[in-house]
């Protein structure tokens, strides 16, 4: 079973005011953080800024729950939480299953 978590966060102001230097550095660890977690596969996507206040989004994919929990531990301690230069505003998460299963016949 694949179990999936779309995951909206917010870039705060002060992502903004860093230098573009310091911002891929923090996202260039936070990609490898991302490769230390081979189980839990993410994408990454910038989000039309102009209809919601979420600024990007992650689509993580896993088999574990376990996984998927150990990957958010190590995020946790990454620098731009613990300096809050993102928030994490929603997460959805569910399994993937065909379209036809469980549904009723009439």
């Amino acid at each position: 079973m694949k179990l999936v978590a779309v995951v909206q966060l917010v870039l705060a102001p002060e992502w903004f005011s860093l230098s573009q230097e310091q911002r891929l550095g923090q996202r260039e660890r936070f990609f490898e953080l991302i490769d230390d977690h081979p189980t839990v596969e993410v994408r990454w996507f910038d989000s039309d800024p102009w209809t919601g206040s979420s600024t990007e989004f992650l689509v993580c994919e896993f088999q574990e729950l376990e996984s998927y929990w150990k990957f958010w531990e190590a995020i946790r301690e990454h620098t731009a939480q613990r300096r809050l230069y993102a928030s994490f505003q929603r997460v959805s998460l569910g399994y993937e299953r065909p379209l036809t299963i469980g549904l009723v016949e009439t």
